[in-house]
């Protein structure tokens, strides 16, 4: 399994549509198995602007709707 930091869409019926940076885990077939809580903490100031520039980077990536990760799996 692999990770990497992700923007996410949500949609909710109280906030409409709202975005957050997740951790997002993936399958070894690289498909998508789910996703931590939002969150920054490191137990270092090095590592929290490590985490940042992760979270940089993820902003040059498409976004994942939320609804992605429930699809149904193709069985192949």
């Amino acid at each position: 399994m692999t990770w990497n930091h992700r923007v996410v869409r949500f949609e909710d019926d109280e906030m409409g549509e709202y975005f957050e940076i997740k951790e997002v885990f993936y399958n070894k077939d690289g498909s998508l198995s789910g996703y931590s809580e939002a969150t920054i903490m490191s137990d270092s100031f090095d590592g929290l602007h490590e985490q940042i520039t992760w979270f940089k980077t993820a902003t040059s990536k498409p976004v994942i709707d939320e609804k992605e990760f429930f699809l149904p799996k193709d069985p192949t």
